[in-house]
């Protein structure tokens, strides 16, 4: 009984031994080849893209491209025309900001331009101080197919129906003549007369939602005469910042101005 009970302990001594063997091996893959699960591929995807849209939904006659002429660069004789209306609506605004402020004092313009913007800043001296504020600063598109604050800026389309294209430039200004976080937009019309563009009409953003109410518009474009825009309304309730209401318009140059000939409801904020 005793040798067997030695043999016993011996075997189970040994059984013992090799399963801690066992578990010091290395551990392996238990897959396969064909089981190993395949490596992670990270797919490289393209830069977003940036698409121009309406501000609030895509308006069905808008046309995504524009007619471009003059290589889409503005014209030197049209830029000094839209620089000369402004010098001289300065020499007026300045008569009549000087009553209001009789100490403030005049500072010279200055004109500095991108490849895309023209940009004419007229300033004014706050009296003892000498600190220097902004009147007025006008952003002037120089070329076509850019975004000028939601504005297509430069449009050329037949608008008096003698078969040659006229001009449109939208101008964005800041300030408003008095300082202040005041912005607004003023749309020159040139129309061709004997090969040279004539300016026949200088019109505030504001002046073209009027038939709607109190807002703004941003040109988009201008197609077979018809001059395409978006309006944003105020209503009674509206902050200033935010105009609610917002329309498709539609307008027709007649008798030298811009008359509304269509709005389509294009929804609300609220």
């Amino acid at each position: 009984m005793k040798l067997l009970k030695k043999i016993f302990i011996i075997s189970l001594n040994a059984l013992l031994f090799n399963a801690c063997i066992a578990n010091k091996k290395p551990k392996v893959n238990l897959l396969t080849e064909k089981e190993k699960l395949p490596p992670i591929i990270k797919k490289e995807t393209p830069n977003s893209i940036s698409i121009e849209t309406s501000t609030n939904k895509n308006i069905n006659y808008l046309n995504k491209t524009i007619e471009i002429e003059n290589h889409g660069l503005l014209d030197e004789n049209v830029l000094n025309k839209i620089k000369t209306y402004y010098y001289n609506e300065y020499a007026k605004e300045w008569k009549a900001f000087k009553k209001e402020h009789n100490s403030f004092k005049k500072y010279p313009s200055t004109e500095t331009k991108t490849d895309s913007v023209f940009d004419l800043v007229f300033k004014y001296l706050e009296g003892d101080i000498q600190y220097s504020a902004t009147m007025i600063h006008c952003k002037i598109p120089l070329k076509q197919e850019i975004n000028l604050y939601m504005s297509s800026p430069i449009l050329y389309t037949d608008l008096d129906n003698d078969g040659t294209n006229d001009l449109i430039v939208v101008v964005h200004t800041e300030g408003g003549w008095r300082g202040g976080n005041t912005y607004s937009q003023d749309i020159f019309t040139f129309l061709l007369k004997k090969g040279a563009y004539t300016l026949t009409n200088v019109t505030t953003d504001w002046e073209l939602a009027k038939p709607k109410g109190y807002g703004y518009i941003r040109v988009k474009n201008a197609e077979n005469g018809i001059l395409l825009a978006e309006a944003s309304i105020y209503t009674e309730n509206d902050a200033r910042c935010c105009p609610s209401e917002h329309y498709y318009m539609k307008y027709k140059f007649k008798n030298n101005r811009y008359v509304n000939i269509s709005s389509d409801f294009i929804g609300s904020d609220y």
